[in-house]
């Protein structure tokens, strides 16, 4: 994960972590991107029963990925967690540098961003 992506869910990090639900479902579709190990995925069932508690782990761990922030957004749209995803997205726009800008289809629920160069990347792609 880039800092400026670190820096948008850290300073969001609180509204993230009421937004956020780590049902099975996210779970596993960030385990079978390789984004979460089994290990992670037992770690946050383990915290189930606090909530709060096991969504800020989610985050905490979330944030040492590599491509997380595109994974991320990707499970949260596919878990019709719209919350957090549009928090995600929100941030992405209003980043200061210079590097990225929310492409009009992100907001349709498109996974997708545009540099400023115009170039089209797919999040979530290596």
């Amino acid at each position: 994960m880039e800092d400026w992506q670190k820096e948008i869910i850290k300073k969001n990090l609180d509204k993230l972590i009421t937004l956020t639900t780590c049902r099975t479902k996210l779970l596993a579709k960030l385990e079978a991107s390789g984004i979460l190990s089994d290990d992670d995925t037992a770690i946050l069932e383990e915290l189930g029963h606090n909530r709060l508690k096991q969504t800020s782990e989610f985050y905490k761990i979330m944030l040492t990925r590599t491509n997380g922030f595109e994974r991320l957004l990707e499970a949260l749209r596919e878990t019709r967690q719209s919350g957090a995803a549009d928090l995600l997205v929100s941030g992405t726009t209003k980043y200061q540098g210079g590097a990225y800008t929310a492409s009009p289809l992100l907001t349709q629920g498109d996974t997708r961003f545009t540099t400023t160069t115009g170039l089209t990347s797919g999040l979530g792609r290596t």
